[in-house]
């Protein structure tokens, strides 16, 4: 099973879901749990939430079997190894992470840090050769910087990285 997140945002009022390798899309309120899908009216998306009023899970109806998402918390951005990934502008970006053949492309693991203009994130890779891409607020691209494109079993496009 891939690494597949539902990330939530609140933007101007309206509460927007972006599906990793999908566009984001505006969600309807049908009441303060309850949600559907602007564009997919038969998608159905309840927020569950906890004791405290904490979202823990999010269940979506509507794309085949019922889907419970558990609440993602994040880990601290990685600043420590011999490998550093860079990425320049993105200033408004809310997470960078970087997700590759080292880690089974889990987008969630290795979280970028806002250091001025750029974003930084270190890693502790040992000798090889790794697929990567950057993942910015949920859009996947390769390294801007990194002229090594190949492409994998599936036919996308990455950015290669050797690392000696």
């Amino acid at each position: 099973m891939e690494n597949f997140v539902f990330d939530i945002t609140v933007e101007d009022g309206q509460v927007f879901l972006k599906p990793s390798h999908s566009k984001k899309r505006r969600l309807i309120a049908e009441s303060p749990v309850e949600y559907v899908d602007s564009e997919s009216p038969n998608i159905r998306i309840t927020f569950d939430f906890d004791e405290i009023g904490i979202v823990k899970n999010l269940i979506v109806r509507g794309l085949g079997p019922t889907v419970i998402a558990p609440r993602l918390v994040l880990p601290l951005p990685s600043r420590e190894g011999n490998v550093v990934f860079r990425l320049r502008g993105f200033s408004a970006a809310r997470i960078v992470a970087v997700a590759g053949t080292f880690n089974g492309w889990n987008q969630s693991q290795y979280l970028f840090e806002q250091v001025g203009d750029e974003w930084i994130c270190k890693l502790p890779l040992p000798e090889g050769t790794y697929q990567y891409k950057f993942i910015v607020d949920g859009n996947w691209l390769v390294d801007p910087t990194n002229p090594t494109i190949v492409r994998d079993r599936r036919g996308f496009e990455n950015s290669q990285l050797v690392v000696r």
